[in-house]
């Protein structure tokens, strides 16, 4: 029902309503009026029975009245039961008066409040038609400023976020397509690619600025910003919530996402190298076959995260937590793991390579078959992890924890090792390779076929991640 019908319904209503009060009012007046008229008539009947009628202006005063009334109690009686109705319907005249304009009063509240509401309603959606029309021109500035425009109606009706940031996505995915339109990057004169940190777009930035500082209490549930495919290299994501976005095959390079909330988010196959991530939160994230070469991610959080295949060449990893994360057949080669967090997570076949592992939390991870040659572990934790053929050829192990560790197959010929290298209950079978004169009795470890305890029994606590 249209608010014009309402309001008519409510003045035809307000109508009857005051043809009522006024009806019932002259019927009180009617009674009101015949009471007087009857008590008038009495008063005359008895000071014609208690007075001479010839004296009467000479006896008649007003203290005549009162003592009329004592000495004749029938009079009093009949004028109280003529009287009382009246006062009775003047009782109720006042109270559904009172209650119709009380009745009024919150009918034409409602109908303000709707009013209202509906004005900023067309407010809002027209505001957000002319920021549209300006998004949509072709200059730079006018963009931003209408961006902008759009972040202030999204604080101003927060019911308008989820379909403002979507605009937003689609401005980017429209103005940055990747690969570029001509399916080609551009070159330079040396045949070089074109780095595009030098070409960054103010109007894009400030979308991507917008997206990532919304309120996302606002977001509608399991939604996903969608920046895939996009040319964002170089652009800066700092401190922005980009959660459960997708930026699948985008290219981020140089980009800037320090801080940023990437919990969630999908990066499949991007382009993330010489990116920064510090103390970004990566957490479940996927990262599948991404590169990620020489990206920093110091002190970032990829618990759980997947990177399977990823290229992480000589990023520097330095503290980074990958608690539980799957990094099956990753490229880690000459990277920075020093202090990192890497318990229980999968690096089955591995490139580690020449990496930097000293002081790694390692327990309870599986690097079987991972190439760790002339990789430094020093005082690295490698406590319960699963190192079944794995390459740790001329690998630095000075001060390493290796307690319990499962090290069938594995090749550790000329791998430097101190006193302080830890190598007790330690598994090996016939197939593992030592270095010369290095004694596995005197380190107090389990060779399987003397302990007669079945090798293969012995699994990997993160079946899950197994065979992946």
């Amino acid at each position: 029902m249209s608010n014009e019908n309402k309001s008519e319904q409510a003045r035809r209503g307000r109508i009857e309503l005051d043809q009522k009060i006024i009806a019932k009012t002259i019927g009180l007046g009617v009674i009101i009026g015949v009471g007087l008229v009857i008590d008038l008539l009495f008063a005359i009947w008895d000071l014609s029975l208690l007075c001479d009628c010839s004296a009467l202006p000479k006896y008649f005063n007003l203290c005549a009245i009162p003592m009329m009334v004592k000495e004749n109690p029938p009079w009093t009686v009949i004028t109280a039961l003529v009287t009382a109705p009246a006062l009775i319907l003047l009782w109720y005249w006042r109270t559904v008066h009172s209650r119709a304009n009380l009745c009024n009063t919150q009918e034409q509240i409602v109908l303000d409040r709707e009013r209202n509401t509906n004005d900023l309603k067309r407010q809002f959606n027209d505001r957000f038609l002319i920021a549209i029309d300006l998004l949509g021109k072709d200059n730079e500035d006018t963009q931003r400023g209408a961006i902008y425009a759009l972040e202030l109606l999204m604080r101003d009706a927060p019911s308008y976020q989820p379909t403002i940031i979507e605009t937003l996505s689609d401005f980017i995915r429209r103005n940055a397509p990747y690969p570029p339109i001509d399916g080609k990057d551009k070159k330079d004169e040396e045949g070089h690619l074109e780095n595009r940190s030098s070409n960054i777009r103010t109007d894009i930035q400030a979308a991507l600025t917008v997206i990532g500082r919304r309120n996302v209490k606002f977001d509608r549930t399991n939604y996903v910003i969608n920046l895939s495919h996009v040319c964002l290299e170089g652009y800066n994501f700092d401190n922005g919530m980009f959660n459960s976005a997708t930026f699948y095959q985008s290219n981020l390079k140089n980009a800037s996402l320090c801080k940023t909330n990437l919990i969630n988010a999908s990066l499949v196959r991007a382009k993330v190298n010489n990116a920064y991530l510090i103390a970004a939160n990566l957490q479940n994230a996927n990262l599948s076959v991404a590169d990620l070469q020489e990206a920093t991610l110091e002190g970032s959080d990829l618990e759980k995260a997947i990177l399977s295949g990823a290229n992480l060449y000589n990023a520097s990893l330095t503290y980074t937590n990958f608690r539980g994360a799957r990094l099956l057949r990753a490229n880690l080669q000459e990277a920075t793991l020093e202090g990192a967090q890497l318990q229980g997570s999968n690096l089955q076949e591995a490139n580690l390579q020449e990496a930097f592992l000293v002081d790694a939390s390692l327990q309870n991870a599986n690097l079987s078959r991972a190439d760790l040659q002339n990789a430094d572990l020093g005082l690295a934790n490698l406590q319960n992890a699963n190192l079944n053929k794995v390459n740790l050829r001329d690998a630095i192990l000075y001060g390493a924890r290796f307690v319990g560790t499962r090290l069938g197959g594995a090749d550790i010929s000329n791998a430097q090792i101190s006193e302080e290298t830890l190598w007790s209950s330690a598994i090996y079978n016939t197939d593992t390779k030592f270095p010369d004169g290095f004694d596995p009795k005197t380190h107090q470890m389990i060779n399987t076929a003397v302990s007669k305890v079945p090798f293969m029994s012995i699994e990997f606590k993160n079946q899950n991640q197994e065979g992946e």
